[in-house]
């Protein structure tokens, strides 16, 4: 198929809520727009950034994407690609499954630049499983832990950096 652009627009926040999955092809790009401005995107799928695509979900604290992981059956959602993408840079993330099991597995190198709360684990768990997950840009912190459902994982050939703090880990949370 061929590629394409698919953005938020630069002039009202909107939220879009996906159903499935996402395919991003080689070379596409979704971007978000604007000064200011907070989107939501609701996934209950996964997303697949095509080889030398684009996901680029924040430019900085101004203009964001919070991106909800919220499917409710059980079982993994994924971050993902078949190849190599450009960039991969989200504002936020947020993950609230139904079981603390119920994981969202992210296999691309990718970037928080939000700011503050960048990787938000209410129930479930975030599993970086190849990549580097760089979180910059916080005050506060990074990586927040502080419900008793949410777990943060890193397995295999991976790596993560935070330049600030994390908080809520330890205790039933798990680092």
């Amino acid at each position: 198929g061929a590629s394409g652009i698919l953005r938020y627009e630069s002039i009202i926040a909107r939220t879009l809520t996906v159903n499935g999955d996402i395919t991003m092809s080689s070379s596409a790009q979704f971007l978000r727009q604007g000064t200011g401005l907070v989107h939501s995107l609701y996934l209950y799928g996964n997303i697949s950034i095509g080889a030398s695509a684009t996901l680029n979900f924040c430019s900085g604290s101004t203009s964001v994407v919070y991106l909800n992981f919220v499917k409710s059956s059980v079982g993994d959602q994924t971050i993902s690609s078949p190849g190599i993408p450009t960039l991969v840079t989200f504002g936020r993330i947020y993950v609230n499954r139904p079981n603390i099991t119920d994981r969202v597995v992210c296999s691309v190198t990718c970037n928080f630049l939000a700011g503050n709360l960048s990787l938000q684990l209410v129930n479930g768990t975030f599993e970086q499983t190849s990549g580097t997950l760089s979180g910059f840009g916080a005050t506060a912190s990074n990586l927040y832990l502080d419900q008793p459902n949410g777990v943060f994982i890193l397995s295999g050939n991976c790596s993560a950096i935070f330049n600030s703090s994390i908080v809520g880990a330890g205790g039933s949370n798990g680092l």
